[in-house]
């Protein structure tokens, strides 16, 4: 016990005498940098992901939401209690509901909605005046806001539903908008679900929807929702609050990837600031240690001493790293609260344990190749200033383990399949390069001369230092570059899916005869729209082969099979729908019509160019042959359809007509339009999108900041590596500039070498960069854009010059004392140093 308890307080003595005069900085900051990144990354990963996930449950109502359009056995609902969950049930359908005044009855298409008392299991169903739902009357309910303007009613006023007049007890407040705009074409009316069903609503043929919402631990959940996709059938739909909707399913997949692979790159680029500094740290270390093993000191004394030393620093530099990440979440705080409502935060001790963790593997990682050499080496060998021979195979062996080890603590396990060999493939390919580059750059120096033939020398004097100087300098310089490019490009995609300009109003169902008092009546507040006609119809053949819901795997097939969808009639695809694939004129039927298909349908369903399609349209099927295929943009909020129908002039098909268009009304402006169109234009929908786009764009705003704040990480860990690869070779380039000041160099000679020594590594880090960067374009353009591979000029300018220039500038702020010094102090400071 008194032998540890003296190693601990030799070696602590030892390391708070490195720590203050410096010795441990350029690795301290970068585990500082390690552990923050990974602390902030991680807390705020999973802030995000909690309110995200408590957001979509009261948007849901419920954990766990099966849909039908059939009514749902009881024996489901039976299971799920005897699972411990808890359930609630309800049905919705459009009907239309009467109001009436001394002077006319108004009428207005409503969404009835029958629910239980325990409604809803997530959230909380919310009224202006803050009355309890189940506290109301038998004729009372609680209706949508739109209706005070749509039909002119108060609350205390009445409607007529069916077989049962109900007094509107208060407002609703607080609905979801991605439930309230195109889930629904109509205003809410919620009322018992008791009531609901006396009221003779529903019949034979009744489009109705029935929900049976379940909440509860999350493992019986998953449980029960694998048994309920087991049952296959084609008229459920089965929504969780991790994935509400597939688009929004494969969104948030991205935003954890993205995530993970943010904090695993920061963590790299700090990995690699800890690789240098630790051989700018080995000269000292390796002296350190012959000296103490000639004094007597065994391997093991050294060894323990040594590594108490790098674990005090690795801890100390957690700590702090975990103290500012979470000090950094603290402050972003007030900023999160107003995207994310409830802002729900999780525990920290989760972030806190993963950031120490991952600063103490990132030092051990990164820093085992030189603390082994240290360890290992003999005093005879530091008097010749012989290269200490070690085992690569262990020092890599180790690393490796090391570097899975933190790659498995920051990446899911699907993740880290590929990453790890992905991972280590790019390091025997950058390695690679970077040896072409270097030899690129000495077959250059024979064809110099003066200052510049001298710093390529220089150059070439350390070659494996040089070489991780390239790889690691090239690697920051790509990721900068890479995440400001990819930063630009991802917001001005996103501005152009949804510009300011974006249509934010539907309206639906226009009979051809109240084609021309639409326009007036729309004309009349300054808004103009295109009407596009449309007829609702269902794909039941492929070439003559009948195409059954039931024979499909994949549920969206089943589901599109089952219903009726929206099919344009128009004479050519849509402008803003990019054709992918034509049929040739010459394989045309001159007799059948042609469809334009949307592409992911057609692969969905196997449909090739030239395949003659059915539809059943008004109850008669009708062919048309595949001329095209489509790519449409739906988060666009443009008129888009999975079918475009060829009309034809002997196919009388009951057509109605859609528009869209961009409202800037006020809320009473909209009310009055609204209202017109009711009074005139009977049976005419109209869907007010705008809460819903504004959400969207507040969702952007979101992964705006959260790039912003990854990439300022990125940017202060890349310039650490920067310094401490300028720090790294700071000796050897003092003894150049010692040697040849003795050797009467002028002093202005010795800049112009030192600088210029910079410039090239920039440069070669540069070139480094921007191959990295073109292949990195090239692949993600043929692969995931589709688009025609090409040379990005801007990128291989940026990439050079941006290199070069912030090189040298580095360069002269840490190098500056050391070029204007003289001789004598020169030595004193390569002393020093030693």
């Amino acid at each position: 016990m008194s032998a540890v308890l003296s190693s601990l307080f030799a070696s602590s003595r030892w390391f708070w005498r490195g720590f203050k005069r410096g010795d441990w900085l350029w690795l301290w900051l970068a585990v500082v940098i390690a552990s923050a990144s990974v602390t902030l990354v991680e807390q705020l990963a999973q802030t995000v992901h909690k309110s995200m996930l408590t957001k979509a449950a009261e948007s849901l109502s419920a954990d766990l939401v099966l849909r039908s359009t059939r009514p749902i056995d009881p024996q489901w609902r039976q299971q799920a209690v005897e699972q411990g969950l808890e359930t609630s049930y309800q049905i919705s359908f459009t009907t239309m509901a009467m109001h009436s005044t001394e002077q006319d009855d108004e009428f207005q298409m409503v969404l009835l909605k029958g629910i239980e008392a325990n409604y809803p299991l997530r959230g909380a169903l919310s009224s202006e005046r803050g009355l309890d739902f189940n506290q109301l009357n038998a004729d009372q309910v609680l209706a949508d806001p739109q209706l005070r303007g749509l039909l002119n009613v108060q609350p205390g006023q009445r409607l007529l539903l069916g077989r049962g007049e109900f007094e509107i007890a208060d407002w609703l407040a607080g609905q979801d908008v991605f439930q309230a705009t195109f889930s629904q074409f109509a205003p809410q009316v919620i009322m018992p679900l008791s009531v609901v069903q006396d009221l003779g609503l529903i019949g034979p043929g009744s489009r109705v929807n029935y929900e049976l919402g379940l909440a509860g631990d999350l493992r019986a959940l998953d449980a029960f929702a694998k048994i309920l996709e087991q049952q296959n059938h084609a008229h459920w739909q089965i929504q969780s609050a991790r994935a509400p909707t597939d688009d929004l399913e494969r969104a948030m997949d991205t935003a954890w990837l993205f995530l993970d692979l943010s904090a695993l790159a920061t963590v790299l680029i700090a990995g690699l600031a800890i690789l240098i500094a630790s051989r700018f740290y080995l000269q000292r270390w390796t002296a350190s240690m012959a000296l103490m093993r000639a004094a007597g000191a065994s391997n093991r004394q050294l060894t323990g001493l040594f590594a108490l030393q790098l674990t005090y620093l690795a801890l100390l530099g957690s700590v702090i790293g975990v103290l500012i990440g979470q000090g950094l979440f603290y402050l972003a705080r007030p900023i999160l609260s107003e995207y994310f409502v409830p802002l729900v935060i999780p525990g920290y001790g989760s972030a806190i344990l993963i950031g120490l963790i991952s600063g103490t593997l990132a030092l051990w990682t990164f820093a085992w190749p030189a603390f082994r050499q240290a360890t290992q080496v003999s005093p005879l060998r530091v008097l010749r200033q012989a290269e200490n021979k070690t085992n690569v195979l262990v020092l890599i062996g180790v690393s490796l383990m090391l570097l899975i080890a933190l790659m498995g603590l920051l990446l899911s396990n699907q993740l880290l399949v590929w990453a790890v060999p992905a991972l280590f493939i790019s390091a025997g390919l950058l390695y690679l390069l970077a040896k072409l580059l270097l030899i690129g750059l000495q077959r250059l120096q024979p064809y110099t001369q003066g200052w510049l033939r001298l710093a390529i020398a220089a150059l070439a004097r350390s070659p494996g230092l040089v070489t991780l100087q390239l790889i690691s300098l090239g690697l920051v310089i790509f990721i900068l570059v890479l995440m400001t490019f990819v930063r630009q490009d991802l917001l001005q995609s996103w501005q152009a899916s949804l510009p300011q300009d974006a249509p934010n109003t539907f309206v639906m169902n226009i009979q051809p005869d109240q084609q021309p008092e639409f326009a007036a009546l729309i004309a009349q507040f300054d808004i103009e729209a295109d009407l596009v006609p449309m007829v609702r119809g269902r794909l039941i053949e492929v070439n003559q082969t009948p195409i059954h819901p039931q024979d499909q795997t994949e549920n969206r097939a089943r589901r599109l099979l089952e219903r009726e969808a929206n099919i344009a009639v128009l004479n050519q695809p849509p402008a803003y729908n990019k054709l992918t694939a034509q049929l040739d004129n010459a394989l045309r039927q001159a007799d059948m019509p042609f469809v334009s298909v949307e592409a992911e349908i057609a692969e969905l369903f196997g449909l090739q160019l030239g395949d003659i399609l059915t539809f059943d349209l008004i109850g008669q099927p009708f062919n048309y042959q595949i001329t095209s295929f489509r790519e449409v943009e739906w988060q666009s909020f443009r008129l888009n359809f999975f079918f475009v129908l060829e009309p034809q002039a002997d196919r009388l098909l009951p057509v109605t007509y859609i528009t869209n268009f961009r409202s800037d009304l006020s809320p009473e402006a909209t009310s009055q339009l609204r209202r017109q169109l009711n009074q005139q234009l009977a049976g005419v929908l109209w869907v007010d999108a705008r809460e819903m786009i504004a959400q969207i764009q507040l969702i952007m705003n979101q992964a705006s900041m959260a790039v912003s704040i990854l990439y300022l990480f990125t940017l202060v860990s890349s310039l650490i590596v920067i310094f401490t690869a300028t720090r790294a070779s700071q000796l050897g380039r003092i003894r150049s500039w010692l040697l040849l000041r003795t050797l009467g160099a002028q002093q202005s000679d010795i800049v112009k070498i030192g600088l210029t020594e910079f410039v090239l590594i920039g440069v070669l880090a540069g070139l480094f960069a921007a191959n990295l960067g073109q292949i990195t374009s090239l692949l993600i353009g043929h692969f995931w854009l589709g688009v025609s591979p090409q040379l990005n000029p801007t990128l291989w300018l940026v990439s050079i010059g941006a290199s070069a220039l912030l090189l040298l500038a580095i360069g002269w702020l840490t190098q500056r004392k050391p070029l204007t010094q003289t001789p004598k102090q020169l030595l004193q400071q390569l002393q020093a140093d030693s």
